[in-house]
């Protein structure tokens, strides 16, 4: 009996590692090449639900691929609510390369990103 429970637990344990190894090849092919500079961009209405875990998403796939000289995250706010920006706003001062802007000020935060970088 207790084998088997040992032999379920160690199974478990196996899948789940197949998952993590499976999502990270996954976000590897995809991902663009690694010398490259990129921004993602999060367009944030009042009806756009969570979007610190959507933030928080894309802050944690650029760390887990190692390429944070390389990405950043913008929220651009248009019009979220005022519950959410907070919750944006101590998200980005705790993390590196994560910005919350309005829209008038994307450009130029973009701009400013590429000289900083090169």
């Amino acid at each position: 009996m207790l084998k088997e429970i040992v032999c379920g637990i160690l199974l478990v344990f196996v899948f789940f590692g197949f998952v993590a190894i499976a999502y990270y090849a996954i976000l590897k092919i995809l991902s663009p090449k690694k010398n490259e500079r990129y921004t993602v961009v999060i367009a944030a209405r009042a009806d756009s639900g969570d979007i610190t875990n959507r933030l928080c998403s894309e802050a944690l796939r650029i760390d887990m691929l190692c390429e944070r000289n390389n990405g950043a995250v913008v929220v651009m706010d248009c019009g979220m609510s005022d519950k959410n920006r907070r919750a944006c706003e101590d998200f980005c001062r705790e993390s590196r390369n994560c910005y919350i802007c309005r829209p008038d000020e994307l450009a130029e935060l973009i701009v400013k990103q590429l000289e900083l970088r090169i």
